[in-house]
């Protein structure tokens, strides 16, 4: 521009000039000048290069849109799929706990692949193996394959473990930085019920009018996979998936219906599962015995064996039972409420069962009971609250789920899950009533002894239901913190396994430092400081004392304005006692690594169970001071104690206190790993994994050269001042 206003300068004295226009084009700043001289037009542009940067384009997308995307009910049970990142960094994964305690973890978005996918080995924390490093590698590299591994999947906020073989098939998303990876377990991932074809609603249309099929065949208590895309018709103008379903169904009756709104494979799943659970609906606590007998086949064994003069009503209030439930692998899930007589108010304000347990294949009972399914095909699997006081004992709830699957030869794919949940109080009364007597065969002590304590595990260790004599541990408790030497030993004899968990996105408070008694370290710049703030304090001490009461009290009254009325005052009530809780923790929550010890039950055939703990006598010496035996047609192992046999100290707390078989508590509860430096440097250090760049970086321009108007914004220098005062910082500290 300097350039284009020196020509018309120099030119201004010899010729007419007139300034047309000033065009901003681009990088281009474009000035016109018109030059007159008798019939003589002249006319010259000069163009000169300069930087003009437009800004930056971009927009956020939720992560939830691209999970529903994902079509998370194609992968199955127990099965999933996660995108990663061209660093390796997890973008989506059903693992992924970015959140804690209501804010955002500090390291959410840094959590990779090798730490989210553990193996199943003894490998010490973050030694990982060959195996989840290649596969790190072929994701991050965006290549396409295949592989398999032996895995670690917690349950329960990392209070339940599954291990298992998974099958792992990744591959790039084109024209991103991003690798999706989906993986299905080995036993059962690969297989699916198909929909029978009479259920295809297409085919129905002809003899049956689509609009009024959800009248039909969703009656009584139901709901829907609240994540999943059954359709996308404008969530914001329904109140809820339920009505958003009936709505689908009356637009797909119209002529011209598109499926590009609706899943059409989930929402024929969806019909199908209706139709063939239709009968869930049925009012069942009035019937006789012979009626509804496909509901009654799948409760339990004892209800088959229900004499006939027994209705239902009198079975289900002698269980204490309180729900049945069934969900299907299309997402739906069927209830009925049978309350009892003897509930306590106070607990009806509990959550329903449909706000908490809706996501059918998702649930915790849904996916042990399939995985149970492979241990014993006709069992339950039971389990409580952990936890629970010993004051609401009589109110908690027990679940019971079992796993239906269509078997097709070698071929097994799980279809439902169906359950029920009943009272701690009635499983208590069964508990009591069966281990209290020894039938028809003689004994001289039953647990209703003193000398002994019975107690019910379930197949993680957890106390399921126990002899109500002190000392006892709570329902719900790891049954290692009660007797740890009694756990170790069952261990040891082969009745359960320990597997040691990581969780590499931990959260930790650090700890507090202790205080140095030493002094600081006192340079000429420390006492030059000091003697600047004994100044200002000198300073403001000297106003005060001259305007003291006005500085103290700027709005206070004379005394003139009141009386001079002797009067008492009682200070005691004025004061409340100080409540250590109203201080606040202003600790910064920290990532940490942290380890916890969980256990599975170890399953033995007929054929094997001969020689393992199982088969062993509780002996007289006090070496094994305990008797254990499988429940039939359960997860559940029936334990018994000999109360006179002392307990062995494994562990103390105090330090001083000097065990000669001394190891580490293995227990649930999670404790923080230290490393001899800090964590970020541990993985800047140990971890020092491939990551590639993305397909275009465009940091650069090829017209750089000619930009001739540059600013000094770039340029680098000593700035005395700052350095100045960083100096006055640091000497302060």
């Amino acid at each position: 521009m300097a350039e284009n206003i020196a020509v018309g300068i120099a030119l201004q004295n010899e010729y007419k000039l007139k300034w047309r226009k000033i065009l901003l084009l681009g990088t281009l700043l474009k000035e016109e000048v018109e030059f007159s001289e008798t019939d003589t037009n002249l006319s010259q542009t000069i163009r000169t290069r300069v930087a003009n940067l437009l800004g930056v384009a971009g927009t956020d997308v939720p992560i939830e849109y691209i999970q529903r995307l994902m079509m998370h009910h194609r992968f199955g049970v127990n099965g999933y799929a996660f995108i990663v990142t061209n660093n390796g960094y997890i973008l989506i994964h059903p693992d992924l706990r970015p959140v804690f305690q209501g804010i955002l973890k500090p390291a959410y978005n840094r959590v990779d692949v090798t730490e989210i996918e553990v193996m199943d080995d003894d490998s010490d924390p973050r030694d990982f193996s060959d195996e989840i490093k290649e596969l790190r590698r072929n994701i991050v590299m965006q290549n396409t394959g295949k592989t398999t591994l032996n895995v670690k999947l917690h349950l329960d906020n990392m209070k339940r473990i599954m291990t298992g073989k998974r099958h792992y098939y990744y591959q790039a998303i084109n024209n991103t930085p991003f690798s999706l990876v989906i993986t299905f377990p080995d036993k059962y991932g690969f297989y699916r019920a198909q929909t029978p074809v009479e259920f295809d609603i297409h085919r129905m249309r002809p003899s049956l009018n689509i609009s009024l099929l959800p009248g039909k065949i969703f009656q009584g208590n139901w709901t829907i996979h609240p994540e999943w895309n059954y359709c996308s018709l404008g969530k914001s103008m329904y109140k809820n998936d339920k009505e958003e379903i009936f709505r689908a169904f009356t637009k797909i009756e119209k002529p011209g219906w598109k499926w590009n709104q609706c899943d059409r494979k989930l929402m024929c799943a969806l019909v199908a599962d209706a139709n063939i659970t239709n009968w869930f609906s049925k009012e069942i606590r009035n019937t006789k015995n012979e009626e509804n007998k496909n509901i009654t086949n799948w409760f339990s064994k004892e209800i088959r064996n229900t004499k006939n003069e027994e209705n239902k009503r009198e079975f289900i209030k002698r269980f204490g039972i309180t729900i049945v439930f069934i969900a299907t692998q299309s997402g739906l899930t069927r209830w009925l409420d049978l309350p009892q007589d003897n509930e306590d108010p106070v607990h009806k304000d509990r959550p329903k069962f449909h706000e908490i347990h809706n996501k059918a294949t998702d649930e915790i009972w849904y996916r042990r009971a399939v995985d149970q399914h492979f241990i014993d095909p006709r069992s339950f699997v039971y389990s409580v609250p952990f936890d629970v006081d010993e004051e609401d004992e009589n109110h908690t709830l027990v679940t019971a789920s079992h796993a239906i699957f269509r078997d097709d030869g070698i071929k097994h794919a799980p279809v439902a899950v169906v359950g029920f949940q009943f009272y701690y109080s009635a499983l208590y009364t069964q508990f009591v009533n069966t281990v209290s007597h020894c039938g028809d065969i003689n004994c001289k002590r039953t647990c209703d002894s003193s000398e002994l304590f019975c107690v019910v595990l379930d197949d993680n260790g957890y106390v399921i239901v126990t002899y109500n004599r002190a000392p006892r541990p709570r329902i719900g408790s790891f049954f290692g913190d009660f007797r740890p030497d009694i756990m170790r030993q069952l261990v040891e004899e082969g009745i359960y396994r320990p597997h040691r968990m990581y969780d590499y996105q931990g959260t930790c408070f650090p700890r507090i430092a202790t205080n140095n008694p030493a002094s600081k370290y006192m340079t000429p710049v420390k006492h030059l400081i000091g003697i600047w703030k004994w100044s200002v304090a000198l300073l403001f001490s000297m106003i005060k004392t001259v305007w003291g009461n006005e500085m103290d009290y700027p709005d206070h009254d004379t005394d003139e304005n009141y009386s001079d009325g002797d009067q008492s005052y009682n200070r005691e009530g004025d004061f409340k006692e100080f409540d250590s809780r109203l201080l606040i923790n202003k600790t910064k929550p920290e990532p940490c690594d942290t380890e916890m010890w969980l256990y599975t039950l170890i399953h033995y055939t007929e054929k094997n169970i001969t020689s393992s703990g199982y088969n062993r006598s509780m002996s007289e010496n006090c070496s094994r001071p305990f008797l254990i035996q499988p429940v039939t047609g359960s997860n559940l192992v029936l334990l018994v104690i000999n109360m006179i046999c002392p307990e062995k100290k494994l562990y103390s707390i105090s330090p001083d206190i000097l065990i000669d078989d001394y190891e580490e508590p293995r227990t649930p509860t999670p404790v923080e790993i230290y490393y001899n430096i800090s964590l970020s440097c541990y993985k800047v250090k140990n971890n020092d994994f491939p990551r590639r760049s993305y397909m275009s970086c465009i940091n650069r321009s090829i017209h750089e050269q000619e930009i001739r108007l540059c600013g000094r914004g770039s340029a680098i220098s000593n700035t005395l001042l700052l350095l100045f005062l960083v100096q006055l910082l640091l000497a302060d500290f």
